[in-house]
């Protein structure tokens, strides 16, 4: 019985921990992309490429660049805490993916045009705005943030190579530190949300019983009376034999 009741407590003892652990790299995630998002939009917004996109600074776009720099970065500080709730329908998804691809697109039109060598200002701006989306991707599940991940990092190496070709080497090289960290933090077990993920976002084991719980039924009563809740499943008798075994396995694994 002790050893059962010190099972327990260390199994409950690990589980808070890793709850713990995954709040702090939550915060940490939305501080960064919150930062980064500041750094590109100040840099952005003092680089010769605004002004040959949009000309001179004037009250009015004043105004409107700074609502947009808010929502941007209002967003990124309630990324995981909008949805994030609850994964968005696949339309809506679509039709966020498009019209990034649509933004992103114009932009690039425009900026195949543009002439003048990129600055200090630009490159740290692409620089930030790749950060961000690496962020974004950490925390959101809303299919476009890997895309403008991607995209400021094509920019990033265009315009070094606009500055001098030799450059595009120093691009690569900045695209392929970030595309490896993210890929590492997805092999380490750290969430990435590119899908909805299903279940425990650490990865860890979630339980079996909690399959069988209905849209309208609380976990909590789940726990209190499994059994019953099981047989309220009403379960088909093809599944019944892989159903009991999963319930054997949660209760075995609860004692």
């Amino acid at each position: 019985m002790k050893a059962n009741i010190t099972r327990l407590r260390n199994n409950m003892t690990s589980k808070v921990n890793k709850m713990l652990n995954r709040k702090m790299q939550v915060k940490k995630w939305r501080y960064l992309c919150f930062v980064s998002s500041i750094v590109g939009l100040l840099c952005y917004a003092l680089s010769p490429s605004f002004n040959h996109l949009f000309g001179k600074w004037n009250l009015l776009k004043v105004s409107l660049y700074c609502l947009f720099s808010f929502v941007i970065c209002l967003a990124d500080l309630l990324a995981n805490a909008i949805t994030w709730q609850k994964s968005p329908s696949l339309r809506f998804r679509a039709h966020l993916a498009v019209s990034v691809f649509t933004i992103t697109t114009i932009y690039s039109f425009f900026f195949d045009k543009a002439n003048a060598k990129p600055d200090a200002y630009s490159l740290i701006s692409s620089a930030a705005f790749a950060v961000m989306s690496l962020c974004m991707s950490k925390q959101t599940h809303l299919g476009f943030e890997v895309d403008l991940l991607y995209f400021f990092c094509g920019y990033f190496t265009l315009q070094l190579m606009k500055i001098k070709k030799v450059l595009a080497v120093v691009g690569a090289c900045f695209a392929y530190s970030l595309i490896m960290f993210r890929v590492y933090l997805g092999e380490s077990g750290l969430p990435i949300q590119d899908q909805p993920s299903i279940g425990n976002q650490n990865g860890a084991e979630s339980d079996p019983i909690l399959h069988f719980i209905p849209n309208n039924t609380a976990a909590p009563s789940v726990v209190e009376d499994p059994i019953r809740h099981f047989y309220q499943t009403n379960p088909s008798n093809e599944n019944r034999k892989t159903m009991v075994r999963k319930l054997i396995d949660w209760i075995i694994g609860r004692v």
